[in-house]
């Protein structure tokens, strides 16, 4: 309590058990015995000398103080690599258990695809089997709360996090898991055109499932929990450069770090230093590097000149370039990614990937017709009384801009010169304005289509009508397009109702 009060040091949220633990740990002390002699007082276990010289009594003073403050280390918050956002298990050995997850049915799509005859374009349980593994995996290392379960419709549930950085994320998810769906389906069609027998057909298509689902998922899932790791510690170190200025580079410290990371181990560089573009963990498949934050007294120039050697020595290396050429060397929690391009499943179908997502109809993904799908329809549309000015002045404010919210609570941006062109003179744009809020946070279908799977289009189905949100999503951050009536023509819904479904209420 002295020292909190006399350096004005805020004290640890755990402070009290703490005290109340060094308390029940700290021997009792014993009443002396009647007559006893009392025992001499306790040296000073930090004597200072005084005929020493000045700069010896300066340094011997240091070291005290030192000693001194070791003593109420347990008083104080954790190490600045945990309270900063490197994780607990950063540096550990992460516990990837994918039999815990809920287990895909393997024998179902075999039986798919042979009733089928190999020409299954898509599997939609697949999909979402793989999206929701990986979501999972990502969100609890990002914040340690399950809040992702295995559903129907993957995604995260925004809170207060970084929505334009775990915007990028998703997209990046539902496109990984979008191209690796093609990609397995395909190699089990092609494996039926090469069985004689359903046996022979099972017995491979059950090989090659064991890879895709199993071995390369699991390090797909131990890749998506390193990125959230690491994506949660450079969003809070960002934000805290001014207190922390350098970063300095750790590996997990024991006998499966890889040489070439643990040549990086203690390099120390500034924050802003563009080698961190490269450097930042994870740096390659199981990588369980991590970063923690220094303080500027703690860092010397002499340390920073061999550590920026050390960085260039590997950054030149031949396996910097072999690990790059497999989409590694870039920071992908500044980037939002979890898998880069040349890690993806697309390889197998070069240039036709988003091509081939947006050719999936409600069909391929167990849906109803548009004629039944509107039977869901329960409510009218509401219409907006107020003016769109009004509208668009009550809109949420979130880092400067005016966003409105759906389902998952996800911001859409909400330009406002794009919102006055929607709506100066559309007197039924406007009156669409509330029809627009309902199908945001409360839609019955939701796409993800486009050039580069690039846009997010909402479906709701009211009595009265269908309504239509779209919106894109550009260096992650979603932004309100356009709003309006579907028009019920066979052309127009296929252009709305196709690609990845994302949300099916």
């Amino acid at each position: 309590d002295f020292f909190y009060e006399t350096f004005d040091v805020p004290k640890p949220e755990n402070y009290d058990s703490l005290k109340a633990e060094q308390k029940e740990q700290k021997p009792p002390v014993s009443e002396p015995k009647p007559g006893a002699k009392k025992a001499n007082k306790k040296e000073d276990p930090d004597p200072v000398n005084l005929s020493l010289s000045e700069e010896e009594t300066k340094e011997q003073l240091d070291n005290a103080l030192m000693r001194w403050l070791r003593r109420f280390l347990p008083f104080f918050s954790k190490a600045p690599a945990e309270t900063t956002g490197a994780t607990a298990s950063c540096g550990h050995h992460h516990t990837i258990n994918l039999a815990a997850l809920e287990g895909f049915d393997n024998d179902g799509l075999i039986n798919r695809i042979w009733e089928q005859k190999g020409k299954v374009s898509f599997d939609a349980a697949l999909f979402y089997y793989t999206a929701s593994t990986l979501f999972k995996g990502f969100k609890e290392a990002w914040d340690k709360a399950n809040t992702i379960t295995l559903a129907d419709a993957p995604g995260f549930v925004y809170g207060i996090d970084d929505p334009a950085l775990l915007t990028a994320f998703e997209q990046n998810l539902f496109r990984f898991s979008g191209a690796k769906t093609l990609a397995e389906v395909y190699e089990l069609n092609e494996l039926f055109k090469k069985a004689t027998s359903f046996r022979e057909f099972y017995q491979m298509a059950k090989e090659r499932l064991g890879v895709f689902n199993k071995n390369w998922l699991e390090t797909e899932y131990t890749s998506a929990v390193l990125t959230g790791e690491a994506a949660a510690t450079y969003n809070r170190l960002i934000k805290q450069t001014e207190l922390y200025p350098y970063w300095k580079y750790k590996t997990a410290g024991d006998h499966l770090v890889r040489p070439e990371h643990a040549a990086l181990d203690g390099l120390v560089l500034p924050s802003n230093d563009k080698r961190w573009d490269k450097l930042f963990p994870p740096n390659g498949w199981n990588c369980r590097c991590y970063i923690v934050p220094r303080l500027k007294n703690e860092v010397t120039q002499e340390e920073l000149r061999a550590s920026r050697k050390r960085a260039d020595a590997y950054l030149n290396s031949k396996q910097f370039k072999s690990e790059a050429l497999q989409g590694w060397g870039v920071n992908r929690a500044a980037t939002g990614e979890v898998f880069t391009a040349n890690q993806q499943y697309v390889h197998k179908f070069p240039g036709k990937a988003s091509k081939m997502i947006n050719t999936l109809k409600p069909a391929d993904w167990g849906l109803d017709s548009y004629s039944n799908a509107k039977k869901q329809a329960t409510e009218a549309t509401k219409t907006y009384e107020g003016t769109a000015a009004e509208f668009f002045d009550q809109l949420e404010s979130l880092n400067d801009l005016r966003v409105i919210k759906d389902y998952h609570k996800r911001p859409l941006q909400v330009k406002e010169g794009n919102f006055k062109r929607h709506t100066k003179g559309r007197a039924e744009r406007v009156r669409l304005l509330e029809a627009l809020g309902q199908t945001l946070t409360a839609p019955h279908e939701v796409w993800l289509n486009g050039a580069e799977l690039g846009e997010m289009v909402y479906i709701s189905y009211f009595l009265d009508k269908t309504i239509t949100v779209r919106a894109s999503i550009k260096n992650g951050t979603m932004e309100l397009l356009t709003w309006y009536e579907l028009t019920e023509k066979r052309t127009i819904l296929n252009k709305h109702r196709n690609g990845l479904l994302v949300y099916k209420k």
